[in-house]
């Protein structure tokens, strides 16, 4: 280590005499190459507040002035400060030396010097060792400071993309007494890959539609931006009466904005004449909707391909009818990661078990909004379900009646 350096404390009764019968003995003894350069300060400079006070390792020699209390508020003082010191009084009885330790000692006058230099020596070494610890305590302080901050940035942020998200995303249902409509959206972090829209084309036909963005948080939110805008070109352009071409113009308008091919996204476009019943939906690569009538359960199978990986493809639709009564429930596949089997990691087969079990709680309840909050509840019971794998989205269309008989009144339902 470098040259050391003591201060050198002593009261008023003790002067001149403590630096001939101890000081001086001790530094004869000392057992590293030099001997230390001494400082000397009072005994009331040691309290003194931070930044006035002296630094040690500190050689403190009292007399009988030196009481208990005097070495309980030097002993607190120079540990609050992470300071070393060796205390040195006329007899060390057990009383003072239990205000001893986290660097202090508390030794008798006549303690052989040798020992005490010994000491000094390590409370050099300790000092230098502390210095550093501090400086790096300091610095790790600063850093997690700025980390907090940022991080608290960074939360902000996030809640706000969140907050605006939400804005481009239906804010009611626009339901009327010809279907009963709801929805579930839970993201699995801030923002969503997933995304929904429901619409009415006319007093008559509804449009709806659900994609989700391949992975989830930021990357995948930024994608739902582009599928909504593409769905706002086509419900202006007249596109969305017709599902297959507007699945065709989601597919450009992804491909054009991910060149790299590396992000896609699925989905399921579709219309419902609530007059007739009738249906027509296209599927790209994502899970196959289903209808519930009557106690029976119908999985729309098409084959459609991925969003967004080839710019010039051709999608098909599937006609179906939703009888008086029926549902139709869209989903994301973040389901079939939500519900974990007792052997496997996934049971990908246990989501369809309690998708179908929504559908006849819809048929008992004669609406899907308790159907959906015991599926929200259901979720959240699964092993995991606080950090969430993936997002989570499922529409469900009701329909309960024929348009006509109804007229065209619209009746607003919260989301």
């Amino acid at each position: 280590m470098d040259t050391p350096r003591i201060t050198f404390v002593t009261t008023g009764e003790t002067g001149d005499a403590a630096r001939a019968s101890l000081l001086e003995p001790i530094l004869a003894a000392w057992p590293g190459p030099s001997a230390p350069a001494v400082v000397e300060a009072s005994i009331d400079a040691l309290v003194a507040p931070d930044g006035a006070a002296p630094t040690g390792p500190f050689l403190v020699v009292g007399g009988d002035d030196l009481s208990r209390a005097v070495v309980a508020v030097l002993a607190d003082a120079l540990k609050g400060r992470d300071e070393a010191a060796l205390v040195l009084v006329p007899e060390a009885s057990s009383a003072l030396r239990a205000y001893q330790g986290d660097g202090v000692a508390v030794e008798s006058h006549g303690a052989d010097a040798g020992v005490l230099a010994a000491m000094l020596y390590g409370m050099c070494a300790r000092d230098g060792a502390v210095t550093r610890l501090r400086d790096e305590l300091n610095a790790a302080r600063a850093t997690h400071g700025g980390l907090t901050g940022e991080v608290a940035r960074l939360h902000e942020e996030l809640n706000l993309a969140a907050m605006v998200q939400r804005e481009f995303l239906p804010g009611e249902l626009p339901s009327r007494p010809c279907v009963d409509l709801g929805v579930l959206f839970r993201p699995a972090a801030y923002v969503s890959g997933d995304i929904y829209d429901i619409s009415w084309l006319d007093d008559r036909r509804l449009l709806f539609a659900l994609a989700d963005a391949v992975g989830h948080g930021v990357p995948a939110a930024l994608l739902t931006m582009v599928i909504q805008r593409a769905l706002v070109v086509a419900r202006a352009t007249g596109m969305s009466a017709h599902p297959a071409q507007t699945m065709a113009y989601l597919n450009r308008a992804l491909s054009s904005a991910c060149a790299s091919g590396q992000r896609f996204a699925t989905g399921v476009v579709g219309v419902l004449d609530c007059e007739t019943g009738v249906a027509r939906v296209s599927v790209a690569g994502h899970p196959p909707p289903m209808v519930f009538t009557d106690g029976r359960v119908e999985r729309i199978e098409t084959n459609g391909p991925l969003l967004g990986v080839f710019d010039q493809l051709e999608f098909g639709e599937a006609e179906l009818t939703l009888p008086i009564g029926s549902t139709l429930l869209l989903y994301s596949d973040g389901f079939e990661l939500a519900f974990p089997g007792s052997t496997r990691e996934v049971d990908t087969e246990a989501y369809v078990e309690h998708l179908e079990a929504f559908g006849s709680r819809t048929m008992e309840a004669g609406c899907v909004a308790p159907a959906l909050h015991d599926l929200a509840e259901l979720v959240d019971q699964q092993r995991g379900s606080l950090h969430q794998r993936d997002d989570l989205s499922a529409l469900a269309i009701r329909r309960t009646a024929v348009a006509s008989e109804v007229g065209p009144r619209i009746e607003v339902a919260a989301a």
